[in-house]
């Protein structure tokens, strides 16, 4: 029933494309998205009787477009922080439900929802309850899908074993608010070589070798193979025991090679700790992550690169030694009902509190998140008057002593101070570069004109520190001591 819903929306969709913007199906997989939206604003200009609802600009759009996405990162980099394990996709995709049920038929959230902790309880209860009957069908489903999709990839590429890719988690802490799913899917994809070239530095030296040494034995049985049915084709047909295995030497021949594409791709080339920094910081170029924590730690550090693990998965891995995006999906299904019973319903005054602090009504598209909101009151409530909050000192009396839990819950505000401070302005100026029409408010035209300044001044720096890279060697000389000695120190 829902994709018949969903092919009559998708049919509707393509004649409003076809026939009003004047796009066609070929143009539509190259056109630009901020072309889509100029075309739209004028044509609401011309015929503004024949929309429901007035909109102003590519911000009001965008806003319609992703209005239960951006609720749902405020939520992961707010009150669900820590709370739960969004790396498992089937307690994700429950999510969608939710935030459905949070707004009315006009879009805008409903005051009843937001005034009944105890309702929302209810509701996480019954979804555990179903979760828990579907667990066992889901399982199955998963395993019999996951073959389906990776068989022939595994068969042709046995080297796809051990690639990575982005676990639920780290697509949610890099997204920004208003950032159209086809942007930030390719800002993804342009970091991902850098995050495996990162990756491979830390490869163990030891599995290298063992790789190594598996590649040259099954390359040399693989030869002789090759060269026995070269000589004499019947042999391969013989039925051969092998450590209780009875198959002919085409089967042998085969998983031989499956075994020898594995080992190629453990084989790493000599880890440099100067090239996993730079690697590091060319992926936070397109991930824009880079916490604090980790430039005190050391990013060629060990602590770095099991943190940023936990963010760049294994596809398939070895369970107990190594976690993978599959094993996640796994675990997820038997975990989903436990966090649903137990941990869920303690959270819910946090989110309906959370969601009424943080919901803005807009008269073009009502209610939305106040982190995509780009106006004059976006800026002011969470640029200016972060910048504050961080600048003011702290009040009342710090404590001496410290508690293992209160260090845990420390470490996770930090670590959620980090993820929400500077997101806002990251989200605007990525929302101006996808929407290069688009006029900012006076506040974020002065932030973007401060940026262009620093951006310039950093530029005059480093042209010229490559014009004399010298001083970087040298410190300027010591002025004479009382002793009457002097001169520079080499600063190594």
């Amino acid at each position: 029933l829902v994709f018949a819903k969903d092919i009559k929306s998708w049919f509707s969709m393509q004649k409003f494309f076809n026939h009003v913007l004047g796009i066609s199906d070929r143009d539509l997989t190259t056109i630009e998205w901020a072309v889509v939206t100029q075309r739209l604003i004028e044509l609401q200009k011309r015929f503004p009787a024949q929309f429901i609802r007035e909109f102003h600009d590519e911000h009001d759009i965008v806003s319609r477009i992703l209005r239960k996405d951006n609720y749902m990162i405020a939520l992961v980099d707010g009150p669900l922080q820590g709370a739960m394990h969004l790396e498992h996709p089937i307690l994700n995709r429950g999510w969608g439900r939710f935030i459905d049920r949070m707004f009315d038929s006009e879009y805008k959230v409903d005051p009843r929802f937001l005034a009944s902790p105890h309702m929302l309880q209810q509701r996480f209860y019954l979804a555990g309850m179903v979760n828990l009957l579907l667990a066992p069908f889901i399982v199955v489903f998963l395993l019999i899908f996951f073959a389906l999709k990776n068989a022939q990839r595994f068969h042709t590429d046995p080297r796809s074993l051990s690639t990575r890719s982005w676990s639920v988690e780290a697509k949610y802490t890099f997204r920004k608010y208003s950032e159209l799913p086809h942007c930030f899917q390719r800002r993804l994809s342009k970091a991902v070589p850098w995050a495996e070239k990162y990756v491979q530095q830390f490869a163990s030296p030891l599995m290298s070798i063992i790789a190594r040494f598996v590649q040259f034995m099954c390359s040399s049985l693989l030869a002789i193979l090759i060269a026995m049915w070269l000589m004499n084709e019947q042999l391969m047909k013989l039925d051969f025991l092998f450590l209780g295995i009875h198959r002919n030497l085409y089967w042998y021949m085969g998983v031989i090679a499956m075994c020898l594409g594995v080992a190629r791709s453990f084989v790493i080339q000599s880890s440099n700790s100067n090239e996993a920094v730079r690697m590091l910081r060319q992926c936070a170029a397109y991930t824009n992550h880079l916490p604090k924590s980790w430039l005190e730690i050391g990013l060629s550090s060990p602590e770095v690169y099991r943190s940023f693990s936990e963010l760049f998965m294994l596809n398939v891995a070895i369970p107990g030694v190594q976690r993978s995006v599959f094993l996640q999906e796994m675990m997820g299904v038997m975990i989903t009902p436990w966090i649903l019973w137990l941990v869920l319903p303690n959270k819910a005054e946090d989110i309906l509190t959370f969601l009424r602090h943080h919901t803005v009504e807009k008269p073009a598209v009502n209610s939305i998140c106040t982190f995509a909101d780009f106006s004059s009151e976006g800026f002011i409530k969470h640029g200016t008057a972060l910048k504050e909050s961080k600048a003011a000192p702290a009040q009342g009396p710090q404590p001496t002593t410290t508690h293992p839990h209160s260090e845990s819950v420390a470490a996770r505000r930090e670590l959620q101070r980090e993820r929400v401070e500077g997101k806002f302005e990251k989200s605007f100026v990525g929302f101006k570069a996808n929407h290069p029409n688009w006029e900012p408010p006076e506040e974020g035209q002065a932030f973007l004109c401060r940026l262009m300044e620093t951006v310039e001044h950093l530029s005059e720096e480093t042209a010229e520190w490559h014009q004399h890279p010298h001083t970087r060697l040298y410190q300027a000389p010591r002025a004479p001591g009382p002793q009457g000695g002097g001169g520079g120190d080499v600063a190594g």
